[in-house]
């Protein structure tokens, strides 16, 4: 394999994990779908969340396909990542 082929592969690789500018579609445990940009500063009126946010904290890095757990007032929820943008 040329040696950029492998280079190019992990560059894709790179792109499809969850970072700051990010749009990601969430599928939480209770069967709802949603998706959130994830920024410096949230809101929520246009489904922007902080990166320091549980949820946010919890999927930073992740894959398509991941699933990570966030605690919100000690409940901890489970979310799957469907999809990066």
């Amino acid at each position: 394999m040329p040696k950029n082929a492998s280079s190019n592969h992990s560059f894709k690789e790179e792109e499809k994990k969850v970072k700051i500018g990010s749009t990601v579609k969430i599928l939480f445990q209770n069967g709802e779908e949603r998706s959130y940009t994830i920024a410096y500063k949230g809101d929520l009126s246009q489904n922007i969340i902080s990166f320091e946010s549980p949820l946010a904290s919890s999927i930073l890095g992740a894959t398509i396909g991941e699933e990570r757990t966030f605690s919100v007032a000690q409940n901890k929820k489970k979310v799957k990542i469907l999809d990066i943008k």
